[in-house]
């Protein structure tokens, strides 16, 4: 996934959609994408969709057809088409639909881009599954890994009343972790309330600061469902002394949001765009409509105590 934590959610997918229809002079068709070779990680055992020249593709549901085209427009194009990556689109679908177990899915599926020093293909399910939910997730396209997942309901709603404590919650994320092998080995645990309920945060800890290997498990306090799932491994050598303190931090976070208050702060080093960044991830909780309370994590740069 990226550095910047990257939420994946339907909603975000569609909005990007719709902008990328209106530029111009990138829609269209290219050659079909390479099988996997024999003897790869995950391998299909049909032909890849034919890709667009964004690099989107459709894999379908395999009862639902051999492949579709997705014909849709983008404002730069991925990898060329007949790019030697190991795992197919079709692969990539398949992994996700046996992670999730959501075999009855089909995937639009996008990439693979370069995150973090490796390739990630990044899939949005053309429908909901049958808890009414959008499935989002990324795999990894030389390994085949899933690094991400997202449940996405068709309307976003508040977090709602606290039905599951954390005790429960965070037994639920460990019981995730370990169907899947999630690897946590010498990894500390954080939690926190977030828009999604309870965010459970396992990385690796230099002095104060948590650096990767990075995995976030987040659960629904309402259901006791996991709700998303990301992770991070790469090394970014050690982190640098922070420049903004804690309480710094804290108040730049509280400033701009009246009554609110903090529910937990922490130092992270993390990938970015542009090269590892310090940053204070503060959470923050309070009433942004009458009766309706809000759970979100703001960023206060740690080396300039900017907002981002």
């Amino acid at each position: 996934m990226s550095g910047i934590r990257l939420r994946i959610s339907q909603s975000v997918a569609i909005v990007a959609f719709v902008a990328a229809l209106a530029v111009a002079g990138c829609a269209g068709t290219s050659g079909q994408s390479p099988a996997v070779p024999s003897g790869s990680v995950i391998a299909a055992d049909q032909p890849d969709p034919v890709r667009g020249s964004c690099g989107d593709a459709l894999a379908m549901n395999p009862r639902e057809g051999r492949f579709a085209d997705a014909g849709i427009a983008c404002i730069a194009p991925q990898l060329a088409s007949g790019s030697p990556w190991p795992v197919s689109i079709r692969a990539a679908a398949k992994a996700l639909r046996d992670f999730t177990g959501e075999t009855s899915l089909q995937f639009e599926v996008s990439g693979p881009v370069d995150q973090n020093g490796r390739r990630i293909y990044t899939l949005n399910s053309s429908g909901v599954n049958a808890g009414g939910k959008f499935v989002s997730g990324s795999v990894d396209a030389d390994t085949g890994r899933v690094v991400g997942i997202s449940y996405t309901a068709r309307v976003m709603g508040d977090a709602g009343p606290r039905l599951i404590e954390q005790d429960a919650a965070l037994a639920k994320a460990t019981a995730f972790t370990t169907l899947h092998a999630i690897d946590l080995t010498g990894l500390v645990s954080t939690a926190a309330p977030s828009d999604s309920g309870w965010e459970f945060t396992w990385e690796k800890k230099v002095g104060t600061v948590g650096v990767p290997p990075r995995v976030t498990v987040d659960v629904d306090w309402q259901t006791g469902a996991v709700v998303s799932y990301w992770e991070t491994r790469v090394d970014l050598g050690s982190p640098p002394a922070p420049a903004v303190t804690q309480a710094q931090a804290e108040a730049a976070a509280l400033a701009d949001q009246p009554g609110f208050k903090v529910e937990g702060s922490f130092l992270r080093f993390e990938p970015n765009w542009s090269g590892p960044i310090l940053v204070w991830e503060v959470y923050v909780s309070g009433e942004s409509n009458p009766g309706a309370t809000s759970y979100f994590p703001v960023r206060i740069d740690a080396m300039t105590g900017q907002k981002g």
